[in-house]
């Protein structure tokens, strides 16, 4: 999740220096606003993960149980993401100034967050499940070696 947010907030800003807009308090109110947004969606996410990984038997790969949960929720997802921007969007024809600048950013980080709560934070649960499960392994077969050698430089 904090690495969705991070992904989340760095495209944003870079968005925000690319269209050379001003740094305002609206700026920082609507980078604080995608931070939620973003927060919000992955937590929606990952508990629709925690859900099915308490139904799902003990061998099904994690892979399978996050593709079901990402199919599950996708439509929430999108049809939330959709509903804000129907609020924002008018904001960016009608609004002037630093409140357009505001729908703007809003406009451009709904849909990085949206994008990052599925397809960054869920496929980096699967690599570091990989990355604990191969630490793991490692660690275990270290000792088993470790216990040889003490075996050894006991005979």
């Amino acid at each position: 999740a904090v690495i969705s947010l991070t992904v989340t907030t760095l495209l944003t800003f870079t968005f925000i220096v690319c269209l050379q807009l001003e740094i305002t308090l609206e700026t920082v109110a609507a980078m604080l606003s995608l931070v939620g947004y973003g927060i919000n969606d992955t937590i929606v996410n990952f508990d629709r993960v925690r859900e099915n990984i308490a139904l799902k038997p003990k061998d099904t790969p994690l892979e399978q149980i996050i593709n079901k949960s990402i199919n599950e929720c996708i439509s929430r997802t999108i049809i939330t993401s959709l509903t804000t921007l129907l609020a924002i969007l008018p904001l960016i024809f009608l609004a002037t100034g630093t409140t357009r600048d505001f729908a703007i950013i809003m406009t451009f980080g709904i849909c990085v967050a949206t994008l990052n709560s599925m397809f960054i934070s869920c496929p980096f649960v699967i690599k570091f499940d990989k990355w604990f499960k191969d630490y793991k392994k490692r660690a275990e077969e270290k000792k088993a070696i470790e216990e040889d050698l003490v075996v050894e430089a006991a005979s």
